[in-house]
């Protein structure tokens, strides 16, 4: 008797690029924000051109890491002088497949397919915080290491608990600091670094920790509620930024 083939193991999420400078030149508007949110929560440095001209002008002056285009504009990028990052083609429905890329993408596309495809195109591999781009709203290794550890549906449990917290901390550090509470201001912001860190938001546990380190340092009434204000705002781009990869969670 023939014995059974073993099943195919369940492929863990692909963990997104980080720190990577990413031009976009895609002729739907929408497309390329959608592109530029599931992005630029990880770090990533998104530009959006405003037609193949200008992608071709900014790809050739600037140093990008990869472009993802249209099939147009790919062999326009493909032919313009001095392009060297290479091209992930967006494909929708009904698109030819363009001369020149180094890889192919059909839209729409799940998150981890996108992640896969400028992998494949030799995207470079770096960390966000190498450099002093946008630090990363959320760390991919922790996201997917967290999927592949409880499942999807139990994760969004988890953030769920964790924005209504998130939401109370930070408006109680803002009421904190109007108020000139600052050993409450502390507290609250040594809090949301742990509910943040634990859960990969990287952005908002950094700015989280600044608020502390200039508590301690004795900073004056007004750097004080400007580095609450950037605790809040992270914790904004994070709910966001979750929104985007977790629909479930709006």
């Amino acid at each position: 008797m023939t014995a059974p083939l073993p099943e195919a193991l369940p492929q863990p999420p692909k963990p997104a690029p980080q720190g990577l400078s990413i031009l976009i030149a895609v002729a739907a508007p929408d497309v390329a924000a959608s592109l530029s949110q599931m992005l630029e929560p990880f770090g990533n440095r998104v530009l959006i051109a405003a037609g193949a001209a200008d992608a071709a002008g900014r790809a050739g002056r600037e140093n990008s890491d990869v472009l993802i285009a249209g099939p147009d504009e790919a062999d326009l990028l493909a032919a313009a002088p001095g392009v060297k990052a290479p091209i992930l083609a967006l494909l929708l429905r009904g698109d030819r497949t363009p001369d020149a890329a180094a890889g192919l993408l059909r839209w729409p596309a799940t998150g981890d397919a996108l992640f896969q495809a400028l992998e494949m195109v030799g995207a470079p591999t770096r960390n966000a915080e190498d450099d002093d781009r946008l630090a990363a709203a959320i760390d991919p290794l922790t996201f997917s290491t967290l999927e592949k550890s409880v499942g999807v549906k139990t994760l969004i449990e988890i953030l769920q608990c964790y924005e209504a917290t998130a939401e109370q901390l930070t408006n109680a550090l803002a009421e904190a600091c109007a108020q000139e509470r600052w050993d409450d201001a502390a507290r609250l912001a040594q809090d949301i670094v742990g509910a943040a860190g634990g859960l990969g938001l990287t952005a908002m546990t950094q700015a989280a920790r600044q608020f502390a380190r200039a508590n301690r340092a004795g900073e004056d009434a007004h750097a004080l509620r400007n580095a609450a204000q950037l605790v809040v705002g992270e914790h904004q781009r994070a709910r966001r930024a979750l929104g985007n990869l977790y629909p479930d969670l709006r």
